[in-house]
């Protein structure tokens, strides 16, 4: 009796399919993940070099041109951009020289497989961080 059933090979391959199926959609949605992350990071970095630009550029308005600056950016590119980022300017003074450093932090969209499944936080961000000197006005 078993003998008949393990010569018939039908429905062998549709055992394979159930198999596979899962592990490559999870591993699907695990690359689009990774890819969201890498590219909310590029956006990230390159809005934090333009905002600090923009700030060492007008030193008068530092942190509004930051922040502006960041905002016109980041706003074309990244989702919720204003409610997920937070923008830091820290600068010693404004006289040609100083330093202005500017820090975002972006809390990007997450696949309820990686907050549930890995139990990471919901609150995972990528951050950028750029540093440029404040220019002399001619």
């Amino acid at each position: 009796m078993f003998k008949k059933f393990l010569k018939d090979k039908k429905g062998s391959e549709f055992i394979n399919f159930i198999v596979w199926v899962p592990f490559l959609l999870i591993l699907i949605v695990v690359i689009s993940q990774i890819a969201i992350m890498g590219y909310d990071q590029v956006v990230v970095q390159e809005t934090s070099l333009v905002a600090a630009k923009s700030a060492a550029q007008n030193p008068d308005t530092i942190e509004v041109s930051a922040q502006q600056a960041a905002d016109d950016f980041a706003g074309k590119f990244l989702p919720d951009w204003s409610d997920k980022s937070t923008i830091n300017v820290s600068y010693p003074d404004t006289n040609p020289g100083s330093e202005v450093t500017v820090t975002i932090h972006y809390i990007f969209p997450k696949y309820a497989f990686y907050t549930n499944i890995l139990k990471r936080p919901s609150t995972d961000y990528v951050r950028g961080q750029s540093m440029q000197i404040i220019e002399e006005k001619p």
